[in-house]
């Protein structure tokens, strides 16, 4: 026993001999070039992509000894050095533009030297550069309608994406002149003053290919013009040229043609007792006509404005002159029959007599109390003595857009039989008279108001007018 304790620290003496010298064999290989020294890394890398080019943006701090920032790319077989110099104590921020780039993905590797050669560990970035191949496939931003006035034409625009900006048209001046107008990215209609009628109208977009940051600011280097693309503008013009207009009692019949069948909608503006008017009508018709009812006295302006389904549309201000027709007197009717009336609405409201009393504020309605009898619902007025009608004008209940939709008129000499002047549709949802221009400019001392559909089981009225001769 006193044997083997004797040799036991002999025994480790030799083996901690052996692993230090193991130890040292192995640190030397390391230290054979020398103990190896990291200069300061670049950090935090961002790229902002452009066109042929790449911005890199990044950090670097405390670094005292660093004269150069280096990056690689193409696995290494390109490099582009930049000088630095230390700026402030501290962090310093540094921007790389990488130019002269083909388009295509890429993959820097930024790492920065000192004086004595020393490097730091790289650090990876990747980005994107663009060119004329992502130029090529942009198209400009979707129009949405335009409109031609003898005063001003103008171009509507869809709303934008994330990645386009402005938008440059460019058309012909009434002088020949070509003008070119910018559309800010965040407006939808540019003006284009002085048209020239049948001149070519052109425009392109700009693009970016990264968004904003979350500050707003760009992160593209440069904007991207899509090609140029030429207006296709809707043959509108031929069917205003084709337009006549023939004089009738209280207004003008207009005649026009659509040999394209083209869905129309076509508006007639005019002059009433200082109020402007308009009369809507859609065809789709190779012929059609349009009587514009309820016109003044005289030589008046009448605007014709013809839209397509697109929101495509010309305008044309035609001067004409309407057979004289005037407001008929109202102060000798009387009420001869109704359907029903509701006296619980408050007198005057909710009786007939509320629309022919000159006041927009009071109103008919039919019967709701003790009973709701469903359409029709109606009344008859006696205008005293025979009249010519060119129109009726109604009143919806002022603010309440729950009454009729469809109505008839009809006229007669006793009261008894009735001529029927045609069925025709009521908007509900305005305040505004709507007129109906009776073509046929029928004769005769009484009129019946017919109320034949709406979205709910009653009708009201605020007032109704008639035009022609006394």
């Amino acid at each position: 026993m006193k044997r083997i304790t004797y040799y036991l620290p002999l025994f480790f003496l030799m083996v901690v001999a052996v692993s230090c010298k193991d130890m040292n064999v192995l640190h030397e290989a390391y230290l054979e070039d020398g103990e190896i020294i990291y200069s300061s890394k670049v950090d935090s890398l961002l790229s902002y992509p452009g066109n042929g080019r790449i911005r890199i943006q990044g950090v670097i701090e405390d670094a005292f000894n660093v004269n150069e920032i280096v990056v690689n790319w193409d696995r290494g077989e390109s490099t582009k050095s930049f000088p630095y110099t230390k700026a402030s104590k501290g962090q310093d921020t540094i921007w790389l533009m990488m130019d002269e780039l083909e388009e295509g993905n890429y993959q820097f590797d930024v790492f920065s030297r000192d004086a004595e050669g020393n490097q730091s560990v790289p650090v990876t970035v990747f980005g994107t550069v663009y060119g004329e191949t992502f130029r090529s496939n942009l198209v400009p931003r979707s129009v949405n309608g335009f409109a031609c006035t003898e005063a001003s034409s103008w171009v509507k625009f869809e709303a934008i994406n994330a990645s386009q900006r402005a938008t440059e048209v460019t058309y012909v001046n009434a002088g020949g002149t070509e003008m070119t107008k910018t559309l800010p990215e965040m407006k939808d209609t540019v003006f284009l003053p002085e048209y020239k009628i049948g001149t070519t109208i052109r425009y392109r977009t700009f693009y970016v290919p990264s968004p904003r940051d979350a500050s707003g600011q760009e992160t593209s280097l440069d904007k991207f013009d899509s090609d140029w693309k030429d207006l296709a503008l809707p043959e509108l013009e031929p069917i205003l040229e084709s337009m006549a207009f023939t004089p009738v009692l209280g207004g003008i019949t207009v005649t026009w043609d659509n040999p394209e069948e083209l869905e129309l909608k076509l508006e007639f503006t005019y002059e009433q007792s200082g109020e402007e008017k308009t009369q809507v009508v859609e065809s789709a018709m190779i012929e059609d006509e349009f009587t514009v009812p309820g016109m003044e006295n005289g030589q008046q302006v009448l605007r014709v404005t013809v839209a397509d389904q697109f929101d495509f549309s010309f305008s044309e201000d035609f001067t004409v002159t309407p057979i004289p027709a005037v407001l008929i007197d109202k102060s000798g009717w009387t009420i001869t029959d109704f359907s029903t009336e509701e006296p619980a609405e408050g007198a005057p409201n909710g009786l007939v007599s509320a629309t022919i009393d000159n006041d927009l504020n009071t109103f008919w309605h039919s019967q709701w109390s003790g009973g709701s009898p469903g359409y029709p619902h109606w009344f008859v007025i006696d205008m005293g003595a025979e009249k010519t009608i060119s129109s009726f004008e109604v009143f919806r209940r002022m603010n309440d857009d729950r009454g009729q939709i469809k109505h008839k008129f009809y006229v007669s000499d006793d009261g008894i039989t009735w001529t029927d002047l045609g069925a025709f549709d009521m908007d509900p949802g305005t305040n505004d008279g709507q007129t109906y221009a009776i073509t046929s400019n029928p004769k005769g001392r009484y009129f019946k108001y017919e109320a034949t559909e709406g979205p709910n089981f009653f009708a009201s009225l605020a007032e109704i007018n008639v035009y022609g001769l006394e």
